[in-house]
């Protein structure tokens, strides 16, 4: 085995490994700034999502609010026109 490994560093020169590790840092380097800038923007796309949702919650429930106060404010009004309904039916049955 060790016969094998010292075949290999005989002929490959060392100038040719230090090439190769060159070549290896470099598309690393490469490599590992393309993960950063997709990060970058897998993050700023999560966060336009979340600042989204969080404005979609406020919307929902202002309407949710305004939704309740309409209706009660129906709610009274239907109120209202069956008391009428009921003193006319009333007056007229004395």
């Amino acid at each position: 085995m060790e016969n094998l490994f010292l075949e290999a560093v005989k002929l490959i020169n060392p100038v040719q490994l230090v090439l190769i590790g060159l070549l290896m840092y470099y598309f690393y380097a490469r490599l590992d700034s393309k993960i950063e800038k997709t990060n970058d923007k897998i993050e700023k796309t999560n966060d336009k999502i979340e600042k989204s949702q969080t404005e979609l919650k406020s919307e929902i429930q202002s309407a949710k609010i305004e939704f309740k106060a309409e209706s009660d404010r129906l709610n009274q009004r239907i109120d209202g026109l069956y008391q009428l309904i009921f003193s006319f039916f009333k007056k007229d049955a004395a």
